[in-house]
């Protein structure tokens, strides 16, 4: 398992064989390819209200750094600085 922090370094999600769920335990995505994609019974909502299908891709995880659709990091795992790629 692994566990995701927001821009406060407060854990907002984990990833545990290819799934997301939010710190809550309410599972929320699935991974496949390193992209991120809204379960069946689950409709996510983005930062902006926007409401994904089932199956919408919704954000991708990239050496430890999740990213929403336009490339801006929501959350980083232990050992990824925030909006960076690069181990701290």
């Amino acid at each position: 398992m692994t566990v995701f922090y927001g821009e406060r370094g407060q854990p907002v999600a984990t990833i545990e064989n290819d799934r997301l769920f939010l710190a809550t335990g309410q599972p929320h995505g699935f991974l496949k390819d390193g992209f991120i994609f809204a379960i069946q019974d689950n409709f996510s909502a983005n930062r902006m209200g926007a409401k994904y299908n089932p199956g919408d891709c919704f954000g991708s995880l990239l050496n430890g750094v999740i990213y929403d659709n336009n490339g801006n990091s929501l959350a980083f795992s232990e050992g990824c600085q925030d909006g960076s790629p690069t181990p701290w």
